[in-house]
């Protein structure tokens, strides 16, 4: 779509070129309305879902904390042994016992072990600690209390603006349910941010001119996230 006069979006192949049959079209201040009402409306009051989504980090940091065992203590235990192995073969060639052949490649052996196990050790890195903030929910809620903020003041509201433009790969506008009436589809990361908010993997969200709203789950393979308002 294509701006008119800075103040509407309408089909820019119908307007010049004749090749689209859409009428529908939608002021600036309207599309902007339209999104924010939505993120007021459904990003307000979800401090659940964001706990919800905390103790489920928690725990999966813990499953993979428990499956991955450091190794690290047993190899380099393996390590002092060959290198002891090492010094006794050395020291059997400088005092020449036994077979020297036979020390030999045996000590070729314990020195392609040992460089096996020094590979390993330095590849064997520690499991880092994840952590998430001790009481996301309430930090959730004063950060959207905090956006909310921002996009009222006039002062602050361009720089709001930005930063959700910039959350918004793009935007689709498409004939409503309702005669006249459009619907607005965001896509990208905004749109899987609305659709977290509202707990559904996988789905999109409907609202004709924001009069209703239902979810509609689509296949597993949708992408990208898109969000209907």
């Amino acid at each position: 779509m294509t701006i008119i006069n800075r103040e509407r979006y309408s089909c820019s192949a119908r307007r010049e070129r004749g090749t689209c049959s859409c009428p529908v079209s939608i002021s600036v201040t309207e599309l902007e309305d339209r999104i924010l009402a939505s993120l007021t409306d459904i990003l307000f009051g979800r401090e659940d879902l964001i706990e919800e989504f905390a103790a489920s980090f928690r725990a999966e940091v813990e499953r993979l904390r428990r499956s991955r065992t450091d190794n690290r203590p047993a190899l380099q235990k393996e390590l002092d042994k060959v290198a002891r192995s090492i010094d006794r073969a050395l020291s059997f060639i400088l005092e020449g016992d036994g077979d020297p052949g036979s020390i030999r490649s045996k000590l070729a052996e314990l020195e392609a072990k040992k460089r096996d196990l020094e590979r390993q050790i330095r590849q064997s890195v520690p499991t880092p600690t994840i952590d998430i903030h001790p009481n996301l929910g309430e930090l959730y809620r004063r950060k959207v209390q905090e956006m909310n903020r921002l996009l009222l003041d006039e002062a602050t509201r361009p720089q709001a603006m930005e930063i959700i433009r910039s959350l918004v790969e793009r935007i689709e506008v498409t004939p409503g349910a309702t005669r006249g009436k459009a619907t607005v589809t965001l896509y990208g990361a905004l749109a899987s941010i609305l659709d977290f908010a509202l707990g559904a993997t996988h789905a999109k969200a409907t609202a004709d001119g924001g009069l209703c709203r239902s979810l509609m789950v689509a296949g597993a393979g949708f992408e990208p996230a898109a969000f209907r308002l």
